[in-house]
């Protein structure tokens, strides 16, 4: 039996105690009242030696809580309501179909019981029991606060008319850094007004797939169907959509696996699906703060004797080198990818391909043949991956970059469109 080390504990040596009976009785001091736990297991002359164990537990403080749990599945409750004066709090399966696990207490006043899974390797449920009905916070269960989006086809419509009507005029002799504010400044303004941001929690507990969008709408399905609105429940938009987001992450995590070949990843890959991954990495060093991977992310991705190359003059100055149309082509085919520091997501840049083309390809235009790159470009988000179980420095750990989406299309236009045709 284990005992919080914050609470008084002892082993009650009760009179009658027999080494026939696995029967342990700690008595636990909590909040100035006195609680007597009985942990056993079954016998089948046990009924005898519980009824005097309560005997003796009653006369010593009368007015204890007594508590009596185990894998005692053979008792009677009823023989145990009447010969010790406990009852039983368990109402649900703890293994299988059937209830193997009991707890029996003198006092269920205000009593909670909860059968969860357990977080060893048993076929046992745990069983969890407190007094009142505030809801228990798990203590390994992390919360976060997300910020989304809320999209719906009413929204992209309000959204495309209005689009439609802002005239998007760049100055020709302004330099790249405020032409690319001004653009900025105008795709923050349309998300702003069409699609707020909203603030929702999510857990490290849900799968994969729960995203902040979507815990938002099993939430408002949940509100409608606990308000007996069934039909408006079932009828919620994308929720169509929503499933076939959680079958192609599903899909993602079993693509990889031959299941010809080996059929104990494929079933462990299973279990990450439905469970969940589990969490083998170690605890790491605690000098490894966010602002020490920040300077050693900086200093191996600075070169001190680097120098800005001088600018050359051509004689195809005013040569469109990226066209409206290349850049609607990206735009239109853009799949769904993490949104940078510049907090323009994938999403609107697609669905507002038709309007944002011809501007985007004359601030690409001038960043290239003015050779300046603007500042929104110039920070990501590092996710640290770890290399190994138990990271200890900085360079343990793999950086992923999350830079802006349009820093990404241009680099990939400059790659298909001048490096790779030079190496052929």
């Amino acid at each position: 039996m284990y005992v919080n080390s914050s609470l008084s504990a002892d082993v009650c040596m009760n009179p009658g105690v027999s080494t026939q009976f696995q029967l342990l009785w700690v008595r636990v001091e909590y909040q100035n009242h006195s609680v007597f736990i009985g942990a056993q297991y079954q016998s089948a002359a046990l009924l005898d030696y519980i009824e005097a164990g309560v005997d003796a537990v009653t006369t010593v403080c009368p007015a204890a809580t007594i508590v009596l749990a185990g894998d005692v599945n053979t008792l009677d409750d009823t023989e145990v309501a009447t010969r010790g004066a406990m009852m039983s709090i368990v109402d649900r399966p703890t293994r299988g179909a059937n209830i193997l696990d009991r707890v029996y207490v003198n006092n269920d006043d205000n009593t909670t019981v909860r059968v969860v899974e357990s977080t060893v390797k048993s076929d046992h449920n745990a069983i969890v029991v407190y007094q009142g009905q505030a809801h228990l916070q798990p203590l390994n269960k992390r919360r976060y606060r997300r910020l989304f989006r809320q999209r719906s086809p009413t929204q992209h419509a309000k959204f495309l008319e209005y689009a439609s009507t802002v005239n998007i005029e760049l100055d020709d002799h302004g330099s790249t850094q405020s032409n690319f504010d001004y653009m900025y400044g105008i795709l923050v303004d349309l998300l702003g007004r069409f699609y707020p941001e909203r603030e929702i929690t999510v857990t490290s507990g849900d799968p994969p797939y729960v995203t902040a969008a979507v815990k938002a709408l099993l939430r408002r399905k949940n509100r409608l169907m606990r308000a007996g609105r069934t039909e408006e429940a079932s009828s919620i938009p994308r929720a169509s959509a929503f499933r076939n987001t959680i079958t192609r992450s599903s899909t993602r995590w079993l693509r990889q696996i031959n299941t010809r070949k080996s059929a104990k990843d494929a079933w462990a890959k299973v279990r990450e699906v439905i469970k969940g991954k589990a969490n083998r990495v170690g605890e790491q060093d605690e000098r490894l703060t966010a602002q020490t991977l920040n300077t050693h992310y900086a200093t191996i991705s600075t070169d001190n004797d680097y120098s800005a190359p001088r600018l050359k003059l051509t004689a195809h100055e005013d040569l469109r080198r990226i066209t409206e149309y290349d850049v609607f082509r990206m735009l239109d085919t853009l799949r769904p990818t993490a949104t940078g520091l510049d907090l323009i997501p994938a999403w609107c840049l697609r669905l507002g391909a038709a309007v944002f083309a011809a501007p985007l390809a004359r601030l690409f235009h001038q960043s290239l043949t003015s050779g300046a790159v603007p500042n929104q470009w110039k920070t990501a988000v590092i996710t640290q991956v770890p290399k190994i179980a138990t990271p200890a420095q900085p360079s343990d750990f793999r950086p992923i970059s999350i830079t802006p989406i349009l820093s990404l299309l241009l680099e990939r236009f400059v790659v298909r469109k001048f490096i790779y045709p030079a190496l052929l």
